[in-house]
């Protein structure tokens, strides 16, 4: 096995990329606000800073990247577990059975809150994932006997591992991060796959939170420039642009949605079939 880096340039850029893109959307929605035409906001942009300036903005970004891949973690992250469980599960078809808003009152609250936050992405997974069946393409399990071979060498690695098996209680255990982990060990030719899916679902989830945050930022510039106008067609006219925008957000957002999910599917899924493949005895 060879030694895991720590640090790579792909964990560098999934930081550094939405925390650029981030500091960037923010600037456009701002010079939007105050009236500016698309080109006339890129040629304000200025496209040679100082070698001082640039080492300043990339470790700006890199900063705010870090704080929006947590933060993400646990909204966006949290948001896919409490809606289909996690992908381990529902791909070996193991049926989500819990509501979203259930539990204790601080738990009901932070649910809503998160539900908040991600507006954007709640209401386009209803609408596309739900009543329009997209989510049949980031939320699909296996046939029959993928999951009952992945059941059967899923107990051969248990048992060489010297662990009991849960036998029936698959729902109650996380049986992945097994798995995931003696892939790691013991799987170099997979683990350039997992990596790159891994840095994929975490950079689409940091995404995912940034373009919802621009559509709240969008939205609320929106309601506090309307008491400006003195009629509605006059503010309709002035914002085209921004309504235009809100709407581009929302379909970004749960777009970028999709793809995180897909590539969080994808990297659990690379993991569960590199054990079928595995040889364990």
């Amino acid at each position: 096995m060879k030694d895991q880096n720590p640090f790579s340039l792909y964990d560098f850029l999934g930081y550094l990329i939405p925390g650029f893109l981030c500091l960037l959307i923010t600037y456009y929605i701002n010079q939007l606000q105050n009236g500016y035409e698309f080109l006339c906001i890129i040629s304000n942009l200025q496209l040679e800073p100082s070698l001082a300036q640039s080492i300043i903005l990339i470790i700006f970004s890199y900063f705010i990247g870090h704080i929006l891949n947590f933060i993400s973690s646990v909204t966006v992250e949290k948001y896919s577990y409490w809606k289909y469980d996690y992908p381990s599960k529902y791909i070996m078809g193991i049926q989500h059975t819990e509501s979203y808003f259930i539990g204790p009152t601080h738990v009901i609250i932070w649910r809503f809150t998160v539900a908040t936050i991600l507006f954007p992405i709640v209401i386009g997974d209803y609408i596309f994932g739900n009543k329009l069946n997209f989510k049949d393409v980031y939320v699909k399990g296996l046939d029959s006997f993928l999951v009952e071979a992945i059941k059967k060498k899923g107990i051969v690695l248990f048992a060489k591992l010297n662990l009991i098996v849960p036998a029936g209680r698959m729902r109650q255990y996380d049986y992945h991060r097994i798995f995931a982990h003696y892939v790691i060990q013991n799987s170099e030719a997979t683990n350039g796959k997992t990596g790159n899916y891994l840095a994929l679902y975490g950079y689409l989830r940091c995404m995912s939170l940034i373009l919802s945050f621009s559509f709240w930022i969008t939205f609320y510039n929106l309601c506090t420039s309307i008491m400006d106008y003195t009629s509605i067609i006059e503010y309709l006219t002035a914002k085209k642009n921004m309504f235009f925008l809100l709407f581009i957000l929302f379909l970004l957002c749960y777009l970028s949605f999709m793809a995180f999910m897909k590539f969080y599917r994808r990297y659990s899924l690379e993991n569960l079939m590199a054990i079928v493949t595995m040889d364990l005895n």
